[in-house]
């Protein structure tokens, strides 16, 4: 038993020099983790997420910032001449891409996938993203495959979300595969 348990470290709030970060870095290199073990990380982030709102407002601190508008205008300078680059294009379009799946985005939805379908799980949800932690930064609302399979129409494997929150599900889709389902699987254990 740990002799801290319950009581914070001494060493909380303490920064770590490079050197120091880099020899915990190389200490937990090749450290294998069992899938029960990921799995109670992966459920204690999503709880965190929606039970502490300092934890997800740490993790979004970049929604909502405000730019000057001389920022602005470099940014879009900026951008506007990095897109005009081959190279920069070519890093971010295709399967040179970073969040490239095989060009699954282009495969066609299933004819199950329909209006009915769609208008079901909306009203299901009751017309609200199911996303705690979403900020309400987009009106409009999207079914969202939690396993991001298209030809998956179960139910149970859709969800409201708001088209912010979805966009934002297609990064670090483990994440939010994990996340979605323990959700579904709070709100619906008994039902199946």
């Amino acid at each position: 038993m740990s002799v801290w348990k319950g009581r914070s470290s001494p060493r909380k709030g303490c920064k770590l020099s490079k050197e120091t970060k880099r020899k915990i870095g190389d200490a937990h290199k090749g450290k294998v983790l069992s899938e029960d073990h990921k799995n109670k990380i992966r459920i204690g982030n999503a709880k965190a997420l929606r039970e502490r709102p300092e934890i997800r407002d740490k993790l979004r601190t970049w929604v909502g910032r405000k730019h000057t508008r001389k920022t602005r205008k470099r940014i879009r300078q900026f951008m506007k001449n990095a897109w005009a680059t081959p190279e920069f294009r070519n890093r971010l379009i295709g399967e040179n891409a970073s969040g490239w799946h095989g060009g699954k985005s282009f495969e066609p939805y299933t004819p199950e996938f329909n209006k009915a379908l769609k208008l079901f799980i909306f009203e299901r949800d009751k017309n609200i993203c199911q996303n705690p932690g979403c900020e309400g930064l987009s009106k409009r609302k999207c079914p969202h495959h939690i396993n991001y399979d298209k030809k998956d129409c179960d139910p149970l494997n859709l969800i409201t979300l708001c088209y912010s929150c979805n966009v934002r599900a297609n990064f670090n889709r483990e994440f939010w595969e994990n996340f979605y389902q323990e959700i579904m699987l709070e709100r619906y254990r008994y039902a199946a």
